[in-house]
This record gives structure tokens, sequence and C-alpha cells, in this order.
């Protein structure tokens, strides 16, 4: 802990091997910054508050210096004052409330960067968690890949207590690439569009399953006419396919490896909503939908 308050941004930190994103404990959670956005705010790091950091495996012998200059005396002009295009996810239920941040960079990747994405470190057992993945990891900023193909981002949940808990959606209007954002709540079946609704009150408990909602990220160029597209996404190892509108039921789905190698090829019961499980190995693979009258693919990440 140090004697004032302290900039994580300010350029007199020396970082060797470090990690970009810092982490706070404030008595419920950990509040996270990348040095773009999160939830500690502006990254300053409060008096006698101590911190931690993650080292990003690139040096054996990784050090942090601290120099008196990263003392916070005011605002700091070098700092972003347009902020990060980001989504924010806040939920609050059983008296607390947790943070999870979605956003895209031309230089992210879909596993864990070092130098753009926080882990999510779980808080009181008594509040709710929120995280998305970033391959294996846990996190709760999520940077991914910059792209003008629709993405699918899966959130997952735990409720500690049976409770009405409140999902408060933040950041939809900062997104140039993206026209339309939808939240899907799995375990319900709504789909709620963001650009009109920006809170959801849900009812939650510890025997749900974690993988409750889904963030649907779309273009405003979709490759088929919409009342005929088949959402594809994937969760952990499995791919989801889902006709939200019933005219044009998915009959059969492919998937493919990178080397272009078919791994699976399934007829379906014409069912407006089906779940594959490939049983391959982690990596992304290339989906096929074929229905009565057009034929889908996407990219997809599985484990």
């Amino acid at each position: 802990p140090y004697l004032s308050a302290i900039d994580w941004d300010h350029p007199s930190w020396e970082k060797t091997g470090i990690a970009a994103s810092i982490y706070v404990w404030n008595g419920v959670q950990y509040l996270s910054w990348n040095g773009a956005l999160g939830d500690l705010p502006d990254g300053v790091i409060p008096t006698m508050q101590g911190f931690f950091v993650a080292m990003d495996g690139t040096t054996s012998n990784p050090s942090l210096v601290l120099k008196n200059e990263a003392r916070v005396h005011g605002p700091d002009p070098y700092k972003n004052s347009e902020g990060s295009a980001a989504l924010q996810l806040h939920v609050k239920g059983n008296g607390y409330y947790d943070n999870t941040f979605i956003c895209f960079n031309k230089d992210a990747t879909n596993t864990f960067d070092s130098q753009l994405d926080a882990y999510k470190i779980m808080g009181l057992e008594e509040a709710p968690q929120m995280y998305t993945r970033a391959g294996e990891d846990l996190v709760k900023i999520n940077v991914l890949p910059l792209t003008l193909s629709d993405c699918d981002v899966p959130v997952d949940l735990i409720a500690p207590e049976e409770d009405e808990y409140t999902l408060v959606i933040t950041g939809q209007k900062s997104f140039s690439h993206y026209d339309q954002i939808f939240l899907e709540d799995k375990l319900t079946g709504k789909l709620i569009d963001l650009s009109v609704v920006q809170e959801y009150k849900f009812s939650a408990g510890p025997s749900d399953t974690e993988d409750r909602f889904v963030v649907h990220f779309k273009n405003s160029a979709p490759s088929q006419p919409k009342e005929k597209e088949i959402y594809i996404y994937s969760h952990s190892s499995s791919i989801y396919l889902d006709d939200r509108d019933g005219i044009d039921l998915p009959e059969q789905v492919e998937v493919y490896d990178l080397s272009v190698l078919c791994v699976l090829s399934v007829q379906l019961d014409g069912n407006a909503r089906n779940v594959v499980n490939p049983g391959v190995q982690t990596g992304l693979y290339l989906v096929k939908v074929y229905t009565g009258s057009t034929i889908q693919s996407k990219k997809v990440f599985l484990k």
C-alpha cells in the first residue's frame, strides 16, 4: 500500500514482464482496469490500497517499479477522455453486484491477451459472479478480435441465492461496427434488443447452469435475409443452432476443422433450436448449416 493515490496508467511506471491489467479488492469484488476500461475508475489505486498484477510470461525476471511521479494530484492530460467502445454488463442481486466488459480490438485474439484482457477473480461467495471466457480463461474484461462478421459472446453467471436479479447493460451506442446488439437469456428463451432495453430483470439461483446468457453482435449486412437467418454460436464444447422465426428450420449441420476436414455431419430433427456436441479438440471450427433453401456458415471456437 502506498501513501497516496497512484495512477496505474502513468508513464513513469517501469513494467517488465507485467500484464496490462490491475486488480483491486473493494470488499465485495476485484475491480479491474486494463489501461483503457474497467470498473476501477480511471485506473487510480486509492490511498493505502493494496493491489494485484499478473506476470505475462515474457521473462523469467519480471519487475515492477513505482516512482513518485505516478502519484495522483489532479486530472491527467494524457488520459483518453473519449474512452473505449465497450459493452458493460452490471448484474445486481442478493444485496451485491458484479461487472463484466466486452470490447473489440484489431490486435486481440480469441484466447487470453495479457496486454488487453483482465482475468475474472471471484469475489464474495454471497455476491453474483459474471464473466466471459477467452479460450480456457475466465475473464472480466474480454477484448475480442475486431471483425465485421457477426459475433456471439457467451456470458456466464453464478447466482449464489435464489433471488430476482437485475442486469443493466451500458455502452451499446459506443460501437460503430455493429448496428444491432441482442442479449439472449438461454434459460427463458428471451431475446432482448439492447438498443431498446438497457435493464433486464430475471430470477436465478445456485441450481441454474452457469452458461445463462449470450450477447449477439450483429452488423448491418447479414449474409442471408434476416427472416431466414440461423443463429450459430458456441459455448464450451457445444454448438448452438437457433432459428428464432421458425421459417427455415435447420436440416443438417457439418463441422470442419481448419484443414477443411469434415469432423462431423449430422441430420437434424427439424427443431427450431439444436445443440450439437462434436467431441473435438480445442480450436476454431467452421460450422455449415443446411436448411430447405439456404446454406449458412460461421467459424466458432470449441474447447
